[in-house]
């Protein structure tokens, strides 16, 4: 009672204060308007979603705040969210507006207009109102002319047909190189309150209005996995879609594929290469707010998804089963976001679209969601993601013949490993994979020759098509000192149906530096009162201050795509020189370190391995 009370003497304070009288239809703070721009062959060039979220005062008058979301579509797709327009108010019955970064109110519209009257406000003045009709809702119609034989409308408390920024839209010559915006759709409380009748609006696609998000038959999932510990070498770019549909059981199912360009390692620790494969991997369907699925090769389905969970639920579906819903939340279009095991950086799932880590399989911890779409619109993107389209033009991939050193990050105290990476031509039909079967490894000084050998079954002359597999091993190095070493490798390879063997078949160098960390305290930071230590780390973070932590409000570590994955504050900070904060469940990489205080922000790369 205390909240409605509050709420109710905010909401009275606004008014008091604007002097504010109701409009008949005013602007609600879930108002949604849908508008898209074409040109003159009728072709969407841009698709833009305007929302309310929250209120302001300005000059003492209360505004809701009006921003956009959407779609550019130029040379490739541009995509914006969230972007501040500016501030919108309706008082009986007229509309005014106040554009970001200015401080003096257009006049908007007026719904007060009677047949014949002139319009004053900025939008559509100077036109003639011919007449007026109204809506089953009760909203008026007011038709006005507007060229070629054609006419505009202002839809009360709504906008025009043009939009809730334009005008009513006229005829657009053919190859004119003109543009124009249409009004698709309008919602309040995700309710539809008028639609267009344009012969190219089929659906009201941004604002959902109904609660249970479906499968699409255009539906595209895309996900990238990088393994952290050698990331220029082992990756996966792959995309899930759906690709017609069948009947399974009597019951109606979406086909599920996976299109790839990958290099995976497998459970048993080798590596497998694919390129530009098609997998069917099972089918799909969904069913009161929950996705199913039947696994290729296996005859019954399982509960894939269920987007009804709420806070406190165990989860009984495959992704993440057994886990406690820890929260949730919900994006802007209201669509939910369910938080599982107190994580709310990895095990996230998003209503009608699925894991942020993988659509089908929980375990794969490497994998994120790049981009979701429906009728190749996204729907959700990660920041910076201009295409929901599989390709590699984002990642290094190199294709044959090279050395990394794993651990990713070189200590003199670390055991070695060479990842090996070679391709062979082997036959398209019934190739078979060369076998490492064994190395020899010479070192002299800081130079090493390492000679490697392969079993090959395949004949040499097989009268076939020869196809590239890439085959990646690795092999013990043991510990190195500090210095800088260089590698001589040879690859040869024992051809059991020739019964003969190629030596020094490919031949590289490959130079590399190891670095010595000694266990001390180590001053990575650009300000000479703190010192962090150790670096890299791999548990454990030590930040020592020259005086009291006590200024010290709040330890941040942020991933390189700018996520929070580690937020300490005063409260849960111990000690008076120096503290502990505990990163082993941290992903191997790189991350920022931000010290956050009263007149204090320290910020610096920390690596984690």
């Amino acid at each position: 009672m205390k909240k409605l009370i509050l709420i109710l003497a905010c909401g009275f304070s606004l008014n008091h204060v604007s002097g504010q009288i109701q409009s008949r239809y005013p602007i609600q703070s879930s108002s949604v308007w849908r508008v898209d721009s074409l040109d003159a062959v009728c072709r969407i060039f841009e698709r833009t979603r305007f929302f309310i979220n929250g209120d302001t005062l300005l000059n003492s008058i209360h505004y809701l705040k009006i921003y956009k979301s959407g779609v550019a579509y130029y040379d490739k797709p541009f995509y914006y969210e969230n972007v501040y327009v500016g501030a919108i108010r309706d008082d009986n019955n007229k509309v005014y507006y106040i554009k970001k970064n200015r401080v003096s109110e257009i006049f908007l519209y007026d719904f007060d207009l009677k047949a014949g009257d002139t319009v004053k406000s900025s939008i559509a003045r100077g036109k003639i109102i011919l007449s007026i009709d109204s809506l089953p809702n009760g909203r008026k119609i007011f038709n006005y002319d507007i060229g070629h034989f054609t006419t505009g409308y202002l839809i009360e408390g709504i906008g025009t047909n043009g939009g809730l920024f334009s005008g009513g839209t006229a005829y657009i010559p053919m190859h004119s190189g003109e543009s124009a915006c249409y009004l698709i759709c309008y919602t309040e409380n995700e309710n539809l309150v008028y639609q267009s009748d344009l012969r190219f609006n089929t659906y009201c696609d941004i604002v959902k209005t109904d609660p249970q998000y479906k499968i699409e038959p255009s539906t595209k999932w895309r996900y990238n996995i990088d393994i952290d510990s050698d990331t220029l070498i082992d990756y996966e770019r792959y995309q899930y879609y759906i690709s017609g549909d069948t009947l399974i059981n009597a019951v109606s199912y979406y086909k599920f594929f996976k299109k790839v360009n990958k290099l995976v390692q497998a459970k048993d620790g080798t590596y497998m290469t694919v390129f530009n494969e098609i997998v069917y991997m099972g089918a799909i369907r969904d069913q009161d707010n929950k996705f199913y699925f039947i696994y290729s090769g296996f005859p019954n389905e399982e509960l894939l998804y269920d987007f009804n969970l709420n806070k406190g639920d165990t989860n009984n579906a495959k992704v993440f089963k057994g886990e406690i819903v820890y929260d949730t939340d919900t994006v802007l279009d209201n669509r939910k976001v369910i938080y599982f095991g107190n994580d709310r950086y990895n095990k996230i799932v998003y209503a009608g679209i699925g894991s942020v880590m993988d659509m089908i399989d929980d375990k794969q911890t490497h994998a994120y969601l790049r981009c979701y779409s429906e009728n190749d619109v996204p729907i959700y993107h990660n920041p910076g993601i201009n295409s929901c389209e599989l390709d590699l033009s984002d990642a290094a991939f190199p294709v044959c013949n090279n050395i990394s050193i794993l651990p990713n990050y070189l200590l003199s105290n670390d055991d070695k490993k060479l990842k090996i990476r070679l391709c062979y031509q082997i036959p398209s039909i019934d190739g078979i994979l060369p076998v490492l079967s064994s190395y020899n490894i010479i070192k002299d000084g800081n130079s090493f020759k390492v000679d490697v050998y392969y079993t090959d079954e395949n004949p040499l002359n097989s009268g076939q098509t020869m196809i590239t597999k890439i085959i990646t091993d690795t092999i013990p190095f043991g510990k190195l000192k500090e210095g800088y070493y260089n590698i001589k490798f040879s690859m040869n390879t024992i051809h059991l149906a020739e019964d003969n063997t190629t030596f020094n078949d490919i031949k590289f160098n490959h130079e590399f530096f190891i670095y010595n960390i000694p266990d001390g305290i180590i001053n990575t930071t650009n300000d000479t009162k703190f010192k962090i230590y150790p670096v890299p780390a791999r548990d454990k973070i030590v930040i020592v201050s020259h005086n009291s932590i006590n200024s010290i409000k709040a330890i941040e570590i942020i991933n390189l795509v700018g996520q929070k994955v580690l937020v300490k504050n005063r409260a849960s900070l111990f000690g008076d020189k120096n503290f502990t904060i505990n990163v082993s469940g941290l992903k191997q990489g790189i991350y920022l370190l931000n010290i956050i205080g009263d007149n204090l922000f320290v910020t610096q790369k920390i690596v984690i391995y």
